[in-house]
């Protein structure tokens, strides 16, 4: 029965910007648009802040998957954590594509501002790593990237062949200047 009462809408910090939701959120089971208003709000069950499900959400799906280069550009030029999520989520649909990444682009993920993805270049530098051909540029960013876990990986891979890693001075230089004291402290 209708009382009269209008039912309270709650908005995210991005809700008010339309193209912004229809491109990350047009197929979410969380957001739905307020067309006369001109942006978006949670659905009844949802709140700001609530964890975001498994299952992608943006507009275009196939179109997104069909040109993952222009995440790995949204993701260098991007400085909002959505953008970031919404491109992780697709690009780990592309596993043939992330497989050809090269380690530049391995080193850009894993240099990222945002805890998902450098997730994903954890992900990805973890499939790539060969212990009989181990690139030191890559282990070098997995040591000093923002992640703990991801330098524990490379402590651990660094471990395993001290002797191969030892030798190599500017290696172990750039180790002892990382921003992460846990990883000047291995390197002691």
């Amino acid at each position: 029965r209708y009382t009269g009462r209008s039912i309270p809408r709650h908005r995210d910090r991005f809700g008010r910007y339309w193209a912004f939701n229809q491109i990350l959120y047009r197929n979410s089971p969380r957001y739905e648009p307020v067309p006369r208003k001109g942006f978006f709000t949670c659905r009844r069950s949802q709140r700001p802040g609530d964890p975001e499900p498994a299952a992608r959400e943006e507009a275009f799906p196939r179109l997104w998957e069909a040109a993952p280069e222009a995440l790995l550009d949204l993701l260098a030029g991007s400085r909002c954590e959505p953008v970031h999520r919404f491109a992780v989520k697709v690009l780990r649909d592309c596993p043939d594509f992330c497989r050809r990444l090269d380690v530049p682009a391995l080193i850009r993920l894993l240099e990222a501002p945002y805890e998902v993805t450098v997730g994903l270049g954890l992900d990805l530098t973890v499939r790539r790593y060969d212990p009989d051909h181990p690139d030191h540029a890559l282990v070098l960013a997995l040591a000093n990237c923002g992640l703990a876990r991801a330098r524990e990986q490379a402590r651990q891979w660094i471990d395993r062949q001290r002797a191969r890693f030892t030798g190599d001075h500017p290696f172990l230089a750039a180790l002892a200047g990382s921003p992460h004291a846990d990883t000047r402290d291995f390197v002691r």
